[in-house]
């Protein structure tokens, strides 16, 4: 067989054109500042659900123009008595981690005041124009591994007096009292992270996946690949490669209808992703990349040279990807991809004597489809 390399396209222009679109208006300023926030809520059936609690964290955060940060909480709620109930939330971010109880005597308070709590790491500014009364008592079990500056001790004389368990507890409390959150009662509100402490945390990633791919071989055929990527805060970088499954394509007309041909393929992609709509647990982004392949065919059928010749196209892609985040480590991803080549080799073969135009087996299209269901694996 022998392969031709067809002149550069410049039909590729409208979809570069296209995917820079998609990825300016989807500026990082509307970021959901939730993105990023992974909340385990374990609470008796007649406490509110998690539901009601993402419902107050996002009223609490109203407005927000924050950037998205990794946090993380685990609170467990236990009913004490009958109109007593206490909550232990622990909370990682990059600000640090802290440990707290809380105790009051509703459930309700106590969703009211993890949301709070939450909601003042990502934006405090935010928190504390959507703040209102909560009841309830505040005990913090270990001071903010971050901000051990804050810690005063509790001989200071500017130690405002612990209010009484049932006291109206302010979520806006007073500059004074903020320096002031490791006493064994007091305001609920955590210390307000300093603005280094919002920086987007880097993390990466690594998936497995399969696909199903219409255009880039003679007919549909399945294709295996992995993908190694850095996260920071709502872009994604991924490099990724696939192996396509082999298949054939027949001639079937005039000189030689014996004609045939297997092609593989083997390709590597550079992609980059802004997330631009993020209601929690689920992310989509627009995409947009390069793909190099290594396209092989090997002569079969009637054809008596039945060498293999390789060629190197390479294509623009874009895209949208889909996450669903199981955990803080583990998500599923849904990929869809449009391909443009920006050259087309052809495959095919020359009749003795004929001096013309090679006779083509086999050329790419002018588009290619790309359709994805995998796993990643979130590292830090």
């Amino acid at each position: 067989m022998r392969g031709r390399t067809a002149r550069v396209s410049d039909r590729c222009g409208s979809l570069f054109a296209a995917a820079a679109l998609a990825i300016s208006w989807a500026k990082p300023g509307l970021t959901d500042p939730l993105s990023e926030v992974r909340v385990r809520w374990e609470a008796p059936p007649d406490c509110p659900d998690r539901v009601a609690l993402d419902q107050e964290l996002r009223r609490d955060l109203e407005g927000s123009q924050a950037p998205s940060i990794r946090v993380r909480v685990d609170a467990s709620v236990a009913r004490l008595e009958a109109e007593t109930w206490r909550v232990s939330i622990r909370t990682e971010s990059s600000a640090g981690q802290s440990e707290r109880t809380i105790t009051a005597h509703s459930c309700s308070a106590l969703v009211d005041a993890t949301s709070l709590i939450i909601a003042m790491l990502i934006d405090p500014e935010t928190a504390a124009i959507h703040a209102r009364p909560i009841e309830g008592t505040s005990e913090s079990a270990a001071p903010p591994i971050a901000n051990p500056a804050n810690s005063v001790p509790a001989s200071s004389s500017t130690l405002p007096p612990a209010p009484p368990p049932t006291s109206n507890l302010q979520r806006n409390p007073a500059a004074r009292e903020t320096t002031n959150q490791n006493q064994n009662r007091g305001f609920i509100g955590p210390a307000i992270p300093s603005a280094r402490a919002a920086r987007w945390p880097a993390s990466g990633l690594i998936a497995a996946w399969v696909a199903g791919d219409s255009g880039s071989l003679p007919s549909f055929t399945e294709v295996v690949g992995g993908s190694l990527g850095l996260l920071y805060g709502p872009w994604r970088a991924e490099a990724s490669f696939g192996w396509w499954s082999p298949k054939s394509k027949v001639l079937n007309r005039p000189p030689n209808p014996g004609a045939a041909g297997e092609f593989g393929k083997l390709a590597g992609s550079a992609t980059l992703c802004l997330t631009a709509w993020s209601p929690t647990p689920f992310a989509l982004s627009p995409c947009a990349g390069l793909e190099l392949a290594r396209l092989s065919g090997t002569g079969s059928g009637d054809l008596k040279d039945s060498r293999t010749v390789y060629r190197w196209p390479v294509s623009a892609k874009a895209g949208v990807l889909g996450i669903l985040n199981l955990t803080d480590a583990l998500a599923l991803r849904l990929d869809l991809d449009v391909l443009v080549p920006l050259n087309r080799p052809e495959f095919g073969y020359y009749v003795q004597g004929d001096q013309g135009q090679p006779k083509t087996i086999f050329q790419p299209p002018l588009i290619a489809a790309r359709f994805g269901l995998g796993v990643e694996l979130h590292f830090r």
